[in-house]
């Protein structure tokens, strides 16, 4: 059973400022490790540095498939996790999906459907093929989880402050 934890108990919140990268890296479905393998010179990194909000939580805004959704990162949660309202943005049709998979969330048991997104982008980084959730009318924010930030080469929080290295 997959699970998403409570987004509170981890102190994550809200983005106040980003800093673009300096040049584009598309990952794909390959690991982030064997893209940072590939490049010549070494392993620098690009990376995003965002602060917390006053909660210690960050929010940011990325595209999915073209269309901005804003995120609530969440380390807890093993999926990229879209509210219904957001996949429907994107294109996708919550009706008709297939909500099968039964999760444990802050708010209690909840069901979501199983869905992939073609291309994530924050600025100049570009993650291809992402494995994604849409919750059944459970969440009020998508969260950026694990199956989007598993496929970075790093992140880290440290003094309220988020790093996301490729």
């Amino acid at each position: 059973m997959l699970a998403l934890s409570a987004v509170a108990a981890l102190g994550i919140g809200y983005v106040t400022r980003a800093v673009p990268p300096t040049r584009a890296l598309v990952l794909p479905r390959a690991s982030a490790s064997t893209a940072a393998a590939s490049r010549q010179g070494g392993p620098t990194h690009d990376e995003f540095t965002y602060r917390a909000d006053r909660y210690g939580q960050f929010y940011l805004d990325a595209e999915i498939d073209g269309t901005t959704i804003r995120f609530l990162v969440d380390t807890g949660a093993a999926y990229l996790s879209l509210t219904p309202k957001d996949a429907a943005t994107i294109g996708l049709s919550p009706a008709s999906l297939n909500y099968n998979l039964h999760m444990i969330t802050a708010k209690g048991p909840a069901r979501a459907a199983e869905v992939r997104v073609r291309e994530v982008r924050i600025g100049q980084l570009i993650v291809e093929d992402v494995p994604a959730i849409v919750m059944e009318d459970h969440s009020r924010n998508s969260l950026l989880g694990m199956s989007f930030l598993s496929r970075l080469d790093g992140y880290h929080i440290s003094n309220g402050v988020l790093t996301m290295e490729w």
